[in-house]
């Protein structure tokens, strides 16, 4: 066997045979590692832009759906299209600092109990959904929104960015959307107090909600010794329709993302 090979030693069949077996060769490792490192860069570049385009007031919401594509107002984006005639559609508002087992189980129970109220929509389709500006809480920074959207866009669950404060700023926002909220807070969006004390304005408001396709579905939760839904709250009967009630029967968690941070942190104050 000839230890080398000139091209005059070839025939021609053989010469492409030798020429597309350099053309097909792996590249080097150093090359994999260039691209698979300028990859990363891209997918980082590209949860990074819409995202800074909610914070610089571009747009007031960004959607990651759960192919982790982004929806959104202002291009290179498009917004996303709905179909409620044959879809429910749910919005989970919360923090998710971190996100546990309690929101997701909450998510697939709210799902199912709108199905009941719904038998003729075929789907349903959750979205979380994250403020950058929340009542009564410090606004969060970018750091921290990245961190909480690759909680979802990780697993495959859709989560959206928002400059809405409020629940009728939401309703406008994301129409033919279900809110899904716990008791503590449905209790405060039908308190007067938060209407200048009037309940003729409170449900004045909590109709224009309702007006977008919005409603409320209403988790419950423990405390103390007890648990605690909507079943204890006197809701007027002008909106009482507009509130749909998890039973305990469907979900019950006795854990909240806040007594999570507090055994995380005293787990890690622990060890240190």
């Amino acid at each position: 066997v000839p230890v080398s090979l000139s091209l005059s030693d070839l025939s021609l069949p053989s010469f492409y045979l030798l020429f597309f077996f350099l053309m097909i060769r792996r590249p080097p490792r150093s090359t994999l590692s260039s691209s698979s490192a300028a990859s990363d860069v891209y997918k980082r570049q590209i949860i990074d832009s819409p995202i800074n385009q909610l914070l610089t007031g571009k747009t007031s919401k960004v959607l990651f759906n759960s192919s982790g594509e982004v929806r959104s107002d202002v291009g290179p984006f498009t917004d996303e299209n709905l179909t409620p005639e044959d879809t429910i559609y749910l919005l989970y508002p919360g923090s998710f600092k971190p996100l546990h087992w309690g929101h997701t189980e909450l998510s697939r129970v709210a799902g199912v109990v709108m199905q009941r109220y719904m038998p003729e929509k075929g789907r349903v389709v959750l979205t979380y959904e994250i403020s950058t500006s929340c009542v009564g809480k410090k606004d969060v920074d970018e750091e921290d929104i990245k961190t909480r959207v690759e909680q979802f866009t990780s697993c495959g669950k859709r989560v959206a960015l928002s400059n809405a404060m409020l629940f009728i700023d939401k309703a406008k926002m994301f129409r033919h959307h279900g809110l899904v909220v716990g008791v503590d807070t449905a209790r405060r969006v039908i308190d007067p107090q938060y209407y200048g004390g009037s309940e003729a304005k409170m449900i004045e408001a909590i109709l224009e909600i309702g007006s977008y396709g919005c409603y409320f579905i209403v988790g419950g939760r423990k405390r103390g010794d007890d648990w605690d839904d909507l079943s204890s709250v006197v809701i007027p009967e002008a909106i009482n329709h507009l509130f749909k009630a998890i039973n305990p029967s469907d979900f019950r968690v006795d854990i909240s993302s806040t007594e999570i941070r507090e055994r995380r942190s005293s787990m890690g104050s622990s060890q240190s």
